[in-house]
C-alpha cells in the first residue's frame, strides 16, 4: 500500500528540482516482490524498495522518493507514479502534478558604452560593473557570453543554481580591443527560460596609440641628392598604434607601428621636405 493517493508539487521554477516522499508498505501475509518502480514526463522516481528475486517482508516498509523538475513555464505537468508488483490486482499508481514558472530578471544598465580608449592589446580597454536583479520567481542563471571584443566576468552570479526572488549578483563587463576602432555587441545572460536572451547592448571605441617621430636635416653627412628619397626605421615607445614622422618640419605619415613599435618610413628629398633647392643633407 502506498500512504499517499497523489502528490501535489504546486508551482516551481523552470529547472528547479523538487522532491517528496511516498512510502510502501507491505500489508499483507506475503513477502511482496517489486518488479520496478517509474514515473514518467517532468517526474522521476528512486527508491530503497528490494527488487525480485528479493522481496519486503509483510508489515516493513521502503521509500519511494518522487522528483518533480519542471521544463517549461506556465503550464501544468501531471504524470504517474506506478509500482509494479505482485499483489493482488498488480501495479499500484497515484497521480502527480506541479507546475513551472518563468524567472525574472533585470539588468542594471541598458545600454552600456565605454568611453573612448586608448587600445590595449595586452589587457582589458575598459571595464564596466553590471548588477542583475531578480524581483520575480526565482531564476537559475545559465551562462553568459558576448560578442568580440567584449566579454564577461562573471562576480557573484551562482551558475547552475536557484537565485532566489528578491536576490541581486553581479558581473563585470570588459572590453578589450587588439585594433583600433569603433565596436558594438551584446553581453547576454542566459536562464532557465529556454531561448530567452536578456541582452545587454555594449560599445566602445578604441583609439590608437599616437607615436611623434621628429627627424630634422642638416649639410653634416652626405646623403642621397634632393629628387631622391630615403629610408628610416621609425622606432616608438610603443609597440600598438600609429606614428607621425615630422621631418624637417614637414609631417608624414601616419604609419602603422603594427604590434612591433616600428615603422618603416619613406622620407622624400623634394620641395615638399626641403624647400628651397638642391643640395645633399644629413639626418641629426
Amino acid at each position: 500500500t502506498l500512504s499517499a493517493s497523489a502528490l501535489q508539487f504546486g508551482q516551481h521554477p523552470v529547472l528547479s528540482v523538487t522532491a517528496q516522499d511516498v512510502t510502501l508498505t507491505n500489508t499483507g501475509t506475503a513477502p511482496l516482490a517489486l518488479s520496478s518502480v517509474a514515473a514518467g514526463g517532468d517526474f522521476s522516481a528512486s527508491d530503497n524498495c528490494p527488487r525480485a528475486p528479493a522481496t519486503l517482508a509483510p508489515d516493513a516498509a521502503c521509500t519511494i522518493t518522487v522528483t518533480f523538475t519542471p521544463s517549461s513555464g506556465d503550464v501544468t505537468s501531471s504524470g504517474t507514479l506506478n509500482v509494479t508488483d505482485n499483489a493482488p490486482g498488480g501495479a499500484q499508481s497515484i497521480p502527480l502534478d506541479g507546475s513551472g514558472v518563468w524567472g525574472e530578471l533585470h539588468l542594471s544598465s541598458e545600454p552600456l558604452a565605454f568611453a573612448a580608449l586608448p587600445i590595449n592589446p595586452s589587457g582589458a580597454t575598459g571595464k564596466g560593473a553590471e548588477t542583475i536583479t531578480f524581483p520575480g520567481a526565482a531564476t537559475i542563471v545559465t551562462g553568459f557570453t558576448a560578442d568580440y571584443p567584449f566579454s564577461v566576468n562573471n562576480l557573484d552570479c551562482p551558475i547552475g543554481a536557484l537565485v532566489a526572488s528578491g536576490a541581486t549578483c553581479h558581473v563585470q563587463v570588459v572590453f578589450a580591443a587588439a585594433t583600433a576602432g569603433t565596436y558594438s555587441g551584446q553581453v547576454v545572460i542566459r536562464d532557465n527560460e529556454p531561448g530567452l536572451r536578456h541582452a545587454i547592448t555594449v560599445s566602445g571605441t578604441a583609439n590608437p596609440i599616437p607615436v611623434a617621430i621628429t627627424l630634422n636635416v642638416s649639410s653634416n653627412d652626405p646623403l642621397p641628392t634632393f629628387g631622391r628619397s630615403f629610408n628610416v626605421l621609425a622606432t616608438a615607445n610603443s609597440p600598438f598604434g600609429t606614428a607621425t614622422v615630422t621631418f624637417n618640419g614637414h609631417q608624414l605619415g601616419p604609419f602603422d607601428l603594427g604590434g612591433q613599435g616600428q615603422a618603416s618610413v619613406v622620407i622624400p628629398l623634394d620641395d615638399s621636405t626641403i624647400p628651397g633647392g638642391a643640395g645633399t643633407y644629413s639626418l641629426l
